[in-house]
């Protein structure tokens, strides 16, 4: 199998089989019943004098659906944030990024990977302290150590950054190269007292130049980088929001009927963002904040999932994979196993029921509760019938 540069099969039944193979990445092979019997009719012909097996094997192959499931980069970041998984509790608070002038980020994930396996989250800490050839440490943008004051400073450079886009300034890329202490070379070969002391202090000046021009090149990485981990957080509060608000629209003394939890919360974004988000933006925004959250719920809520590799971006959990091949890769992820397509539309189904019934259930909590509070009271009935539609998904 090796030769034909198929790394594994996965027999999941006499229907359908699944097959990782360098050139094609992982696809789904469905094996239909009628052609099936048909294919059996063509060995039984085969099997007859003068009869040839490679046109049978022809005919069978010819019937073979191959469907792709994810595809081989995808399938790279699961196993590797699989790996992550097991050792996560190893991982630095903050954990680091590349340094993109000294090391690619394939050999910067085998690397760190190799760390969180061999060393204790202390000891990974003092080793990128000591040395970070390879290794950025997040909260030294300012060469501070006092992480406290990390996420403010951040904050407030984001918004300086911010700031600088409004007011749409004319940048000078090319000020880092003007150099007016320098002397020139013309004027240096004209000295012959202090030609080679003059020199050296000018080869001195422009190092020191050219540090700064390096520093700033990694400063520029960490801020993207810094960039990207505030993104994924972005979505998810965005999320944690909208559910806040979903609470506040079904918050009902005078039960109301006929719209849905989802149309509700929707209507009101709407009428109170003045166009900033249409329907299809927020849900979106939502589809893509639940694939994080459940990335996330893999590590305990440890954002460090996220963090670790640079390469984990944004456009992977916006993107128009479905519902059923995203949980293929979750549990890839979970379990280093793959699964098929029907096994993860089957989670994605239950998953969706457990989130209606732990919406209502605490829809039910609260109402109970302004119902407790107001026992003595002539209070109206607060919480909604077991079937109230208003709890449709």
């Amino acid at each position: 199998m090796k030769n034909l540069g198929i790394k594994s099969l996965n027999i999941i039944s006499d229907q359908d089989a699944t097959i990782d193979s360098n050139e094609f990445g992982t696809f789904k092979i469905l094996f239909n019943k009628e052609e099936k019997e048909e294919n059996q009719s063509l060995e039984t012909a085969s099997a007859a004098p003068g009869s040839s097996s490679i046109s049978s094997l022809t005919a069978r192959t010819a019937h073979l659906s191959i469907r792709p499931i994810l595809s081989t980069p995808a399938i790279e970041m699961a196993k590797n944030l699989h790996e992550l998984l097991l050792h996560i509790n190893n991982l630095p608070t903050i954990p680091p990024t590349m340094n993109p002038l000294n090391i690619d980020v394939k050999l910067y994930i085998q690397k760190l990977l190799e760390k969180l396996s061999t060393l204790t989250k202390d000891e990974f800490e003092a080793e990128i302290d000591q040395t970070n050839e390879d290794f950025l440490i997040i909260y030294n943008l300012k060469n501070k150590q006092d992480q406290g004051k990390e996420e403010e400073e951040q904050e407030n450079q984001w918004k300086e950054e911010e700031e600088q886009k409004e007011k749409k300034e004319v940048i000078d890329f090319q000020s880092e190269l003007n150099f007016p202490e320098i002397i020139s070379e013309i004027d240096l070969l004209k000295l012959d007292d202090d030609f080679d002391i003059i020199k050296e202090n000018t080869i001195k000046t422009l190092v020191t130049h050219l540090i700064k021009v390096y520093d700033r090149l990694l400063e520029e990485h960490i801020e993207t980088e810094i960039r990207r981990r505030r993104m994924f957080r972005g979505y998810v509060n965005f999320l944690m929001i909208y559910r806040k608000i979903e609470i506040y629209c079904n918050l009902y003394k005078v039960r109301a009927r006929g719209e849905t939890i989802k149309n509700q919360t929707n209507k009101k974004i709407i009428e109170y963002n003045s166009g900033t988000l249409n329907t299809k933006d927020i849900s979106n925004i939502i589809k893509t904040g639940k694939r994080i959250e459940s990335l996330i719920s893999l590590s305990n809520r440890e954002w460090g999932i996220i963090d670790a590799f640079p390469n984990l971006e944004i456009n992977f959990f916006k993107s128009t994979i479905s519902t059923a091949a995203y949980e293929v890769w979750l549990k890839l992820v979970e379990t280093r196993h793959m699964i098929t397509e029907e096994e993860g539309q089957a989670i994605h189904n239950r998953k969706k029921i457990e989130e209606h019934q732990e919406r209502k259930t605490n829809f039910l909590r609260i109402y109970k509760l302004v119902e407790m509070g107001d026992r003595d009271a002539d209070s109206p009935r607060y919480f909604p019938d077991s079937d109230d539609d208003s709890f449709t998904l």
